[in-house]
């Protein structure tokens, strides 16, 4: 692709994103130092442009995430749900597991945080020890995003109460 070796010559004032992928696959670290519009971030790599509209603190996001949990899980206790499971990706867009339990009833909340979409489903079991079967009760968008624990908490106290 280019004469003297494996970068491109040094007036170019862009670099092919398809040269770096071919000559530095598996580095993002590398794809950014040899492309000029990205660059690399907490999450990898992204352009500037969209950085710049993010507004995102990725130190702040899981600490905010279990702030906000925390106040649900308030909420909810004297109600006696109480939290059986909670997995949190903040690598993945904010993607989270939340799974409420009270008695013989169990509420798992998953959250897409790319695509802004709460599933939530439901189990009765009949016996605690034994893992029932998820039922499908919906997929709700949410917007903002912000706005998912109130989502979580109403669904939560129809579903459980």
């Amino acid at each position: 692709m280019f004469a003297a070796g494996l970068s491109p010559p040094p007036c170019a004032t862009w670099r092919s994103l398809r040269y770096a992928l071919r000559h530095f696959h598996g580095s993002a670290s590398h794809l950014a130092l040899h492309n000029p519009s990205l660059e690399p971030t907490a999450f990898g790599v992204g352009s500037a442009q969209t950085l710049g509209r993010m507004n995102v603190n990725p130190a702040a996001a899981p600490i905010q995430h279990l702030q906000r949990l925390q106040a649900l899980l308030g909420d909810l206790e004297p109600l006696n749900i109480a939290l059986q499971r909670h997995e949190y990706d903040s690598l993945a867009f904010g993607d989270f597991v939340v799974v409420l339990v009270t008695g013989h009833k169990a509420a798992r909340f998953i959250w897409d945080g790319r695509e802004s979409i709460l599933t939530v489903e439901y189990q009765a079991r009949q016996n605690q020890s034994i893992a029932g079967t998820w039922v499908h009760d919906a997929f709700i968008s949410v917007s903002p995003r912000e706005a998912v624990f109130a989502e979580i908490g109403s669904n939560a106290v129809s579903l459980l109460t």
